[in-house]
């Protein structure tokens, strides 16, 4: 499921609002991050149901919460897109992942589109540091938080949650093709690291012209390589 942000600037418009989303495709809820906004959050759905009759139904009711005056591209807003964590092989592919976004976070931080401000606030890529054990064994923070999800939860992919991980550095958009790019790309990287073995992560597979060129030779993510052809500079794709 995704959790959207938007600015809501008259609380008259609620009722309505909540009438449309449980109709439909999820609810609504208050978001303390905003001082004047909501949430909507939809019901799972997988990545065909997002190309298909759900998008669709998805993009009906944005427009709706739009033409009520919402507005989904406000500078503090932002989009999260919570994965499930069946969907990652094991433990070593959501460690790639997470190592993904630590590597490559001027990649992270265009591709958003966020605020510098509100990236690293909401959303940072900040290395983990090592730490020691009661035993004396060292124990880095990332093993801690992919054994016993303890950790951060602003950081870009957080990693708290029971039963998801969540894609949270998104900014908002009011574009609908925009919500199928960032769909796209998260379920690109999770199928591009799937399979990844040491080797090839250490000869530079981690790297984001690496998985470029995996975004080039895939149909199925056409969308998502516009979104970083527009968004992400050059030299993070060569």
């Amino acid at each position: 499921g995704i959790e959207f942000e938007f600015e809501d600037p008259d609380p008259d418009m609620r009722p309505a609002l909540e009438r449309i989303i449980e109709q439909q495709i999820g609810h609504v809820e208050t978001d303390g991050s905003l001082s004047q906004g909501l949430e909507l959050i939809t019901r799972p759905a997988d990545f065909e149901a997002w190309h298909g009759l759900f998008g669709h139904e998805f993009a009906q009711v944005r427009s709706s919460i739009k033409a009520l005056g919402g507005n989904f591209a406000g500078s503090k807003v932002g989009q999260h897109i919570h994965v499930s964590r069946a969907a990652f092989s094991n433990v070593g592919h959501l460690a790639r992942a997470v190592i993904f976004h630590q590597f490559n976070g001027e990649y992270i931080f265009h591709l958003s589109g966020k605020t510098q401000d509100n990236f690293e606030r909401y959303s940072h890529v900040n290395k983990y540091s090592p730490s020691t054990h009661r035993h004396g064994q060292n124990r880095s923070e990332l093993r801690t938080a992919l054994k016993n999800r303890r950790d951060d939860r602003s950081r870009a992919l957080n990693l708290t949650k029971e039963h998801s991980v969540e894609f949270r550095f998104w900014g908002g958009s009011n574009l609908e093709s925009d919500v199928i790019s960032s769909v796209q790309w998260c379920h690109a990287l999770i199928e591009y690291l799937r399979t990844m073995s040491s080797g090839e992560a250490i000869a530079g597979g981690l790297l984001s012209h690496s998985f470029h060129e995996f975004l080039v030779q895939s149909v199925e993510y056409s969308d998502a390589l516009d979104m970083v052809n527009r968004r992400v500079p050059a030299r993070f794709r060569e």
